[in-house]
């Protein structure tokens, strides 16, 4: 998708071939090329920190699945 903005761009470039005029009349065009990748980058750190707390989370309910298992192996010895 970038990259057919992108290409856009240079052929609206090659129509007005002045930075001046390109940059007034295609301004908005611009913007998006350079803050779509940004904004991008910021949803694949957010993705990544969910898969890190699913992680860390997962593990913690083995953790305590393992404790209760162990709970309830010493109660059947006890009795």
């Amino acid at each position: 998708m970038l990259s057919l903005l992108s290409f856009e761009l240079l052929l609206k470039y090659m129509k007005v071939r002045n930075w001046k005029t390109f940059l007034k009349k295609y301004w908005l065009d611009v913007a998006m090329v350079i803050l779509i990748p940004v904004f991008s980058g910021v949803k694949i750190l957010k993705a990544i920190k969910i898969v890190k707390k699913v992680k860390v989370a997962k593990y913690g309910f083995k953790a305590a699945d393992k404790t209760q298992k162990k709970i309830r192996k010493k109660r059947q010895r006890e009795k």
